[in-house]
């Protein structure tokens, strides 16, 4: 099937493993959107998101969907020169149906999710915090 991947089964001295198909590759519609604020030279505000659609939107696996969201926001603050300081917090998630078939005996749903927090330290490249001049 275009646009899909499966695992094969294995064989083994024990009997037979398998692995069921949980992703998918080929074509994907993808929306993104990224914005920047500044306050003088001393502050940035950055926030990015990422949407993947895949499955029965673009693909012709009708009776399938994956959806992966990113989303990124960072605030930097430039304590002197080309030295700054911040934090920045990043989530994504994932949720994907895939129904059952010869291969999968039953329906394989999948939601998952995770976020993190971070304190960074950067040297900035310029003194204009990314900003065009």
């Amino acid at each position: 099937m275009p646009g899909s991947s499966s695992n094969r089964s294995i064989q083994s001295g024990f009997g037979e493993v398998k692995d069921y198909r949980d992703y998918h590759f080929g074509a994907q519609g993808v929306a993104q959107l990224e914005g920047s604020l500044f306050y003088q030279d001393t502050l940035r505000f950055n926030l990015r998101a990422r949407e993947y659609f895949t499955g029965g939107k673009v693909t012709d696996a009708l009776d399938t969907y994956e959806d992966i969201s990113y989303a990124t926001a960072q605030l930097l603050w430039r304590v002197t020169g080309r030295h700054a300081v911040g934090v920045e917090g990043l989530t994504s998630r994932r949720n994907a149906f895939y129904p059952a078939s010869d291969v999968q005996p039953t329906d394989l749903k999948i939601y998952s999710s995770i976020s993190t927090f971070s304190v960074v330290y950067t040297m900035l490249g310029d003194f204009g915090l990314g900003r065009a001049h």
